[in-house]
């Protein structure tokens, strides 16, 4: 397991980041960010690529409307990959329009030729 980096976003709002090699490593890590304990969780996954605009418009009224509602009033922590697109895109905005503080966890996979510069 790495140190800790925090990321400043222009936004004014944070990240912090842990690299784990070894998944009996994560307990530790997510203590070392303080997510320690025990809550709910909401993972989110999926694309939005494919569908129309105006379902897209639908499902981010869930979104706004009803997931991230839920998530704040339980305090869960939220996994998702990360990404600015489709339904982690659409957590992520939700999260910011109802000035939500639930934590939002994003997971990224990377393989380990990767970190060598390979």
């Amino acid at each position: 397991m790495k140190n800790c980096l925090k990321l400043n976003f222009d936004s004014g709002q944070t990240a912090l980041a842990i690299r784990v090699d070894q998944q009996v490593e994560l307990p530790d890590a997510l203590k070392r960010i303080g997510l320690g304990g025990s809550r709910s969780v909401l993972v989110v996954v999926g694309g939005a690529s494919n569908i129309s605009e105006a379902d897209f418009l639908r499902i981010k009224r869930l979104f706004t409307e009803v997931l991230a509602s839920i998530a704040e009033s339980l305090g869960a922590y939220v996994v998702d990959g990360g990404t600015d697109a489709g339904v982690m895109q659409l957590m992520g905005e939700a999260r910011t329009h109802i000035n939500a503080k639930f934590a939002l966890i994003a997971i990224a996979l990377v393989r380990p030729s990767n970190l060598d510069g390979k």
